[in-house]
């Protein structure tokens, strides 16, 4: 009796083994070159992403390995936005989160009203926008400096006739205050 106890719990043991781990994998980053390491250090960014306004590729306080994502005004007198984005195949009715860790550092904090932020978009096959979503909190000239911070749209649903998501990071720069934000280490994923 003890025997056919002991083996019971042995297969389930084994089960649990098997079930557990495959379960609780993360799901993976959608994005890719998230860290901006395929920049190879010339400022530009891989072709996985495309960027708008003033944004580079540095090596200024990475959080992690080498590269961020250098982003600031474009000192035009005007408000003005700079950024990068990526696309992505999404589906609709598909949950998706959108995060990165943004940063100023002391000597170039965010002035003025000046900001940063993460926002995912949803688009249907002619690239019309279906859904924006912001995360919460900006990225301000109150934010803690030299600290990398993290920040996160929070989980959103993707409105019927979807087929493509994009992460956008964002900067706004008003009446040519001074200032950049770093962006670092950006996942997009897929929720279950």
């Amino acid at each position: 009796m003890g025997g056919g106890r002991f083996n019971l719990l042995r297969r389930l043991g084994l089960f649990l083994l098997a079930v557990l781990p495959a379960a609780a994998q993360p799901a993976p980053n959608l994005l890719k070159d998230a860290g901006f390491e395929g920049s190879m250090g010339n400022s530009e960014f891989s072709q996985s992403w495309t960027r708008f306004g003033r944004a580079f590729c540095d090596n200024v306080t990475p959080r992690t390995k080498v590269f961020v994502a250098k982003l600031f005004g474009q000192f035009d007198g005007k408000v003005n936005y700079s950024g990068v984005y990526q696309d992505i195949p999404a589906q609709p009715g598909k949950r998706y989160v959108a995060s990165a860790y943004l940063r100023q550092n002391t000597g170039d904090v965010l002035e003025g009203e000046n900001t940063a932020w993460i926002k995912l978009e949803f688009f249907d096959a002619k690239f019309n926008q279906l859904k924006a979503v912001e995360s919460p909190v900006r990225l301000h000239a109150k934010s803690a400096s030299n600290r990398w911070l993290f920040y996160s749209t929070g989980p959103c649903t993707a409105p019927p006739e979807t087929v493509w998501a994009r992460f956008v990071a964002l900067f706004e720069q008003q009446a040519d205050a001074m200032g950049a934000a770093l962006f670092d280490d950006i996942e997009l994923k897929e929720l279950q």
